[in-house]
């Protein structure tokens, strides 16, 4: 069965104020749904070394996805049933419903439901006029006369088929149907004026300045618009061009005589079912009566807020938009699975499940890439939910000499950044209680201006904040150390016991650990202050500022 591409050139999408957002491919094998925003264009091109034709559409991202034209069922534009109206090659202005079967149609609000294509059978867009076919002839030719008419003898008296006063085209018969494929057909008499009579008519010199003449047809119920084209029509060789009217096929022989069929005649000032010979070489319009159920299906993040609402035909499936990424947790899926095949109208919900990594923990958002758990706390400073240099709660992460902002292999007072090789000899930080500068602050160096390490002030925050008990097998993860919950809204926090580093040895002791401060000691400067938590309980202490210990940032912005 012959096919007819939309058009060779580019098919440029403007969306109309009634907000389509959606473009459907349907092809023998998948859906796929674009948001037309983000379409930048659609083009048909030809097999350079066989005979496929393909469509290939383009998308903002730079991505192409390429279908045979022979596997496309349809496409269709939609949103909550809107209409949108298209500019370029394909639509000049027109309105177009969706597709089907490759070409568009128009839903001019009809009694019977019928839907119209946008442009003529042989045509790529409204203004081109298309082929030119005999009345009950599938194929165009170069004379149109009784002796090469299909169904006569040769002359207008012998006719062999079709010998009924208001008898129609069978399907093998029909230029639609055999041309564009058994969705579509050639309209009855009956549906022609029922067309005729749904419009308000408008006659044309030069259609959208392409200097094509014609008759607009906007509808009264929906006020979408339809333009049939002055083409002519062929006599014998002749293109006999006649601006001020036209006709194009019906599938009905005429009632009067059966060497004429019906036609939609339109000259310039009306429009009407008129008569033509069969012999002639005219237009057809085609229509499709294919049912269409719809169903809407609306898609939901997790806190009921409407992600998309979309527009779907009976048994297709939807193409599930990009669910809401929330911070700590992974999407799992959706709440009803059946949008893969449409029944009825639909609610789905994202469903999502707290990220293994954290071990169930609680997760309250998330800074520079990095996640923070919010305890209810005062002053309202998040702490972060593990360690620097870990990517979850159970892991140790880095090790840093207090003030330095990179783990190394050896921690001595010989290998300190601040002093000049011996406890006694510190060449800054030398006040009692003095803060790290943000650069030399290894949460702020290594996670971002978002993020540092925490005062004594705020660690002592910390601890008063929370109820604390000591695991010897956190999740049974094998790791031991302290679950905080917050006394005011039951969060909770995981400190490993991570143990130090004390020259090149790692000192282990599961029964307590420490995490840095940003400050030094009031009682020595050679100290800086930890949050220290042992098996039996959690305090505020010291500890010499060479050791190797991890930190826990924190973020107040």
């Amino acid at each position: 069965m012959k096919k007819h591409l939309l058009s060779a050139a580019a098919f440029m999408l403007a969306i109309a104020a009634s907000g389509v957002t959606y473009m459907t491919v349907k092809t023998a094998s998948d859906v796929v749904r674009f948001d037309v925003k983000e379409v930048a264009r659609v083009d048909y091109e030809k097999d350079t070394v066989g005979s496929k034709r393909y469509m290939v559409t383009k998308t903002s991202d730079e991505k192409v996805y390429k279908y045979d034209v022979e596997d496309v069922v349809e496409v269709r534009f939609d949103k909550n049933i809107a209409t949108i109206d298209t500019t370029g090659t394909a639509a000049q202005g027109t309105s177009v419903s969706g597709m089907i079967a490759e070409y568009t149609y128009v839903d001019l609000g009809l009694g019977s439901g019928l839907k119209w294509a946008t442009y003529n059978v042989g045509a790529t867009k409204p203004t081109e006029y298309g082929d030119y076919f005999a009345w009950g002839e599938t194929e165009p030719k170069t004379s149109y006369t009784w002796s090469t008419y299909k169904w006569c003898e040769g002359t207008e008296s012998s006719l062999n088929k079709y010998t009924k006063s208001g008898e129609t085209l069978s399907p093998e018969d029909d230029a639609a149907t055999v041309n564009w494929g058994d969705s579509w057909r050639m309209p009855t008499a009956a549906e022609q004026k029922e067309l005729m009579d749904a419009c308000d008519w408008k006659w044309t010199e030069d259609f959208q300045n392409t200097g094509i003449a014609g008759i607009v047809g906007t509808s009264k119920t929906n006020k979408n618009k339809i333009f049939l084209p002055a083409s002519s029509y062929y006599d014998d060789t002749v293109h006999v061009i006649s601006k001020p009217s036209d006709a194009n096929w019906s599938s009905n022989v005429g009632s009067q005589t059966t060497v004429v069929a019906n036609v939609l005649y339109y000259p310039k000032e009306e429009i009407k079912i008129a008569f033509s010979a069969r012999n002639l070489g005219r237009n057809v319009r085609a229509v499709s009566d294919v049912k269409i159920e719809l169903y809407t299906v609306n898609f939901y993040n997790a806190d009921s807020s409407l992600i998309s609402s979309q527009t779907i035909q009976k048994d297709e499936e939807v193409i599930a938009p990009k669910p809401e990424k929330l911070t700590g947790y992974n999407f799992v899926g959706w709440s009803d699975s059946s949008f893969t095949c449409v029944k009825k109208d639909l609610n789905v919900y994202a469903q999502y499940k707290i990220e293994e990594s954290h071990q169930g923990l609680t997760i309250s958002g998330e800074k520079g890439g990095y996640y923070y758990v919010d305890l209810g706390l005062g002053s309202g400073l998040k702490w972060a939910t593990y360690n620097v240099g870990a990517t979850k709660p159970t892991e140790y992460g880095d090790y840093f000499a207090w003030g330095e902002t990179e783990p190394k292999t050896s921690y001595t007072w010989s290998t300190y950044k601040w002093c000049e090789g011996t406890e006694s000899s510190l060449n800054k930080y030398t006040k009692s209680g003095e803060t790290l500068s943000p650069e030399d602050d290894a949460a702020t160096a290594n996670w971002g201006d978002s993020w540092r390490m925490p005062t004594v002030a705020e660690q002592k925050e910390l601890m008063d904040a929370c109820d604390w008990k000591w695991t010897e097998d956190f999740q049974n993860t094998g790791i031991a150390g302290i679950v905080g919950t917050s006394k005011t809204n039951k969060n909770m926090i995981f400190l490993p016991a991570s143990s130090y580093y004390d020259d090149t040895v790692h000192v282990t002791s599961k029964q307590s650990d420490a995490i840095w401060s940003s400050n030094t000691s009031t009682q020595k400067i050679s100290i800086a202050n930890v949050f220290y938590y042992t098996k039996g309980d959690v305090m505020m202490e010291g500890t010499y500022r060479k050791l190797g210990r991890n930190v826990r940032a924190v973020t107040t912005k």
